[in-house]
């Protein structure tokens, strides 16, 4: 036994040293990693304010010039002996305060280029290589930049030009040019001499041009940054497109750290790009500080091995007796989930039939203080059904019997459906809800869509609960992990109440309710945030939270998915502000009859909100099976039919209702669809559709194609 003992405690304390090491290297890699990325953004942020102070003063000059009367009555009469010999004296006057003691001047009767090297060439702002010289003149108000290399010189220079005007600003007129050039090479090359060694610094246009690097032939080449890094170049450039004007942004892509950072005095941006060695990251003190501390806990643990010996017998007894404990809370717990899922399961059949005949009886029978009556127990229904149906997916978590599905999706349509239905929950509240979705997600993944509909679902509802006002705000983003997964990130950010410190630890716990007395009338189980985390966990990821009481709280939920290909889902975000005005019908049609398809109640309810303005009567159906009845039922002026919808979906409802006859055959079908990529338009008309409207549906769009499609007759203009 003694021995049985020891051999463990050498078990423990070796588990203890590899876990103290691979602590320490993680440690060093995180402190090492924000080294590096502070002493990259020191330089970058350096390297910005030299190019910026350099560029600065040589363009106050310029402007300065471009205001001078000698050079205005000089350009206006370049043949006036006294106007040139006056105008030459100030240009060498001027010549000395540049940096590079260069400058250049054009008048524009006559075109000569002049500079202080001596001689002139005439420009001809035909060419396109001197495109620069209309572009100044007629297309600038102050200054522009231009680019180019030398290669005899093997010299890049940055050329500032400002037109020269006369007149007042409404009538003013230009009359030549004047500027400077900036040896950005010596620039570059002095930068080189302060950067780590492997360090790369590149300035791009706002073209994704590289217009100065180490090698100068790149930027006489006009090379895209892009091509020039291929994949690392796309991701560099992916950060660019979304950086704010002056901020800068630290990217990690293959063991490279890269710094993006914005330059707005030139609307350029600057990259600098570092490989990250692992011997970079360790700092030699504090090794040998971690190695005589592993020692001295070796000493330790010796010691306290020599002493827990002599009570093993005891600490043996006190384990028998937790194993004990331990199996009886399993088996209760077991218990506990079994009870659960039956009775959720056995309350939710009596349930459905409360619901479902209450809303027979609303449809069918009472006046309108009994529809009332029948409202309040639907709503009351409802609000149990969900209680019931957390109850039961937790209680399915915990028996061990989630599952997630592995099936194709349209992730446009689980964003649009849960803005939907999120748009419905907010009601009159004074809230704002903005999406923003990132395009370049594939539009077709491979995973659960119902279980990613239900996270997003628990974590918008949660924000939209417990914010009386203010914003409620959705961000989706996409990484790419390899050439058929993807983690996808959802951020929903709310200013609600906030969540206290001390409360953060349990609010993933079963069955918690936080802060009881100020959320006393709030509705729910406590499961869904539980619940929510256990589906992204089963898929890959994890939810994360960070809340400020009082201020608001921001989630963020990662899950992995699949893709077959990565043709981008496109721009779908929108924007609700929390009360909205406008008119944009221009007509009324009571004698049109409409269908609307959609497998989403919420989305149909959408959809005949929008629709009743116009006074058509509308029939609403889920399933495609449901349209071709419907179609073979009623003669109808015009039909939205969904695109994906589960057993059959809109292009093979469309089908089966063009076969009906002929007056089928030229019945107006719109395909409604949240995959608004391109393309699709082509294939839903070779599909046999009329037209195609995206969701989000546009007021004005939807205006504009109920005027196309519906019969004339049938329309009667607004006031009419």
């Amino acid at each position: 036994m003694k021995r049985t003992f020891q051999t463990f405690s050498l078990i423990f304390f070796l588990t203890i040293l590899v876990a103290g090491t691979l602590a320490f290297v993680w440690s060093m890699r995180a402190v090492g990693n924000a080294k590096l990325e502070n002493e990259l953004s020191l330089e970058i942020e350096t390297l910005k304010l030299r190019l910026a102070n350099e560029v600065n003063s040589e363009l106050t000059l310029v402007s300065k010039m471009a205001d001078t009367p000698i050079f205005k009555d000089y350009f206006l009469h370049p043949e006036d002996g006294a106007a040139e010999a006056l105008a030459t004296r100030e240009f060498a006057a001027y010549r000395r305060n540049f940096r590079n003691n260069s400058i250049f001047w054009i008048n524009d009767r006559d075109k000569k280029f002049y500079s202080d090297a001596g001689g002139y060439y005439v420009v001809d702002p035909d060419k396109p290589s001197e495109y620069w010289y209309n572009m100044t003149l007629y297309r600038t108000e102050k200054y522009n930049f231009n680019i180019n290399y030398n290669p005899a010189l093997r010299r890049t220079n940055l050329w500032v030009n400002a037109p020269v005007f006369i007149g007042e600003k409404a009538e003013r007129q230009p009359i030549g040019m004047l500027g400077t050039g900036i040896n950005l090479s010596d620039f570059i090359n002095a930068t080189y001499q302060n950067l780590r060694p492997g360090t790369d610094i590149y300035l791009i246009n706002n073209s994704g041009e590289i217009t100065v690097a180490a090698e100068q032939k790149l930027a006489f080449d006009k090379i895209r940054l892009a091509d020039h890094l291929g994949e690392m170049g796309d991701k560099i450039m992916a950060a660019v497109r979304r950086l704010p004007s002056g901020k800068t942004r630290i990217l990690d892509v293959d063991n490279v750290k890269i710094v993006v950072s914005s330059i707005p005095q030139l609307d350029w941006h600057i990259v600098g790009i570092t490989p990250v060695a692992p011997a970079m990251l360790f700092d030699d003190k504090m090794t040998g500080l971690f190695a005589g501390a592993m020692l001295l806990i070796a000493l330790i643990f010796i010691v306290c091995n020599v002493f827990v010996t002599n009570l093993y017998a005891a600490v043996d007894r006190r384990n028998q007796e937790l194993v004990v404990l331990n199996r009886a809370a399993q088996a209760a717990s077991d218990a506990k989930s079994s009870f659960l899922a039956q009775m959720s399961h056995e309350i939710r059949t009596p349930m459905n039939a409360i619901v479902g005949m209450s809303e027979l009886a609303r449809r069918e029978y009472g006046t309108p203080l009994g529809l009332e009556r029948i409202g309040d127990i639907q709503q009351s229904g409802a609000n149990l059904l969900a209680i019931i149906n957390d109850i039961l997916d937790f209680s399915k978590i915990e028996a061990g019997g989630l599952t997630v599905n592995c099936a194709p999706y349209e992730i446009a349509s689980v964003f649009n459906d849960t803005r939907h239905i999120i748009e419905s929950r907010i009601g009159e509240k004074p809230l704002t809800f903005t999406c923003s979705i990132a395009p370049e997600i594939p539009a077709r993944l491979l995973g659960d869509a119902v279980r990613v509909r239900q996270i997003l679902l628990n974590l918008l509802s949660n924000a939209v609960k417990y914010t009386p006002r203010g914003f409620v705000k959705f961000f989706a983003d996409c990484e790419f992990i390899d050439a058929t997964s993807a983690r996808l990130t959802f951020i929903v950010d709310d200013s609600g109440i906030g969540i206290k410190p001390e409360d953060l630890p349990a609010l993933f716990g079963k069955f918690k309710r936080l802060d009881g007395n100020q959320n006393a009338s709030i509705e729910g189980t406590g499961l869904g945030l539980s619940i929510a985390r256990n589906l992204c966990r089963a898929m890959g990821g994890d939810i994360a939270v960070t809340s400020e009481y009082r201020r608001g709280s921001t989630f963020t939920a990662t899950i992995m998915q699949k893709y077959e290909d990565r043709r981008p889902l496109g721009d779908i975000s929108v924007s609700v502000a929390a009360a909205e005005t406008g008119e944009s019908v221009r007509f009324t049609a009571p004698a049109a009859r409409v269908l609307v398809v959609d497998d989403i109640a919420t989305n149909l309810k959408v959809a005949k909100g929008l629709l009743a303005d116009y006074q058509m009567q509308i029939d609403t159906c889920l399933s495609g099976a449901d349209a071709v009845a419907l179609a073979r039922k009623n003669e109808y002026d015009l039909i939205f039919m969904d695109h994906m919808m589960p057993e059959m979906d809109g292009i093979e409802a469309t089908k089966l209702i063009r076969e009906l006859g002929e007056r089928e055959r030229n019945l107006p079908i719109v395909a409604l669809t949240a995959n608004a990529v391109s393309g699709m338009r082509e294939m839903f008309l070779a599909s046999g559709f009329n037209d195609f409207l995206s969701k989000p549906i546009d007021t004005e769009k939807l205006n504009a194609l109920l005027e196309q499609w519906l019969p004339p007759i049938k329309r009667v203009a607004k006031g009419n």
